[in-house]
């Protein structure tokens, strides 16, 4: 059995099979969600033009990341992500599992019933050293071999 791309065969194809826009979602997507910060991956073709269905998600993207053409990456918060799958209108631009599809997560953008109680502010400013057991609070890593989230305990953790 032989796999070739002839001429015919790639003339079988229409061109609306292949999408010029692929959002691919982390495989941590529900605790990325959870955190409030998505990342995506984004593959764009620049050589053909854009279905016009795809406007509106192109558009939003260029508003957020302000540039002409999107980053490779970005990270979005639940409402932007609950933004895009809403332009997107059940187009299969979503990567997941390595197979495109619309988006079908639309219980992970749903904000949290409760959110945390803010913490009460500290009534005499805190100095840590560096050997103390606040300062050695560990990193929160999250992802797999393609994707990685790393969140520090605080701004002024000098990691």
């Amino acid at each position: 059995m032989s796999y070739s791309n002839s001429i015919e065969r790639l003339k079988a194809l229409s061109e609306d099979t292949v999408p010029t826009l692929r959002l691919h979602l982390p495989p941590n997507l529900a605790a990325a969600a959870a955190r409030d910060a998505v990342a995506l991956r984004i593959e764009l073709d620049q050589a053909a033009a854009p279905d016009p269905g795809l406007i509106p998600v192109l558009a939003l993207l260029q508003r957020w990341c302000g540039t002409p053409r999107p980053p490779p990456f970005i990270q979005l918060t639940r409402r932007q992500l609950r933004d895009l799958a809403a332009a997107a209108a059940g187009q299969p631009i979503f990567v997941e599992n390595s197979g495109p599809g619309p988006w079908a997560h639309d219980a992970l953008l749903d904000a949290p019933e409760s959110p945390p109680a803010p913490a009460p502010p500290p009534t005499v400013p805190l100095r840590r050293a560096r050997g103390s057991p606040a300062a050695s609070e560990p990193l929160v890593v999250d992802g797999s071999e393609h994707y990685l989230a790393i969140t520090l305990p605080s701004r002024e953790d000098p990691r």
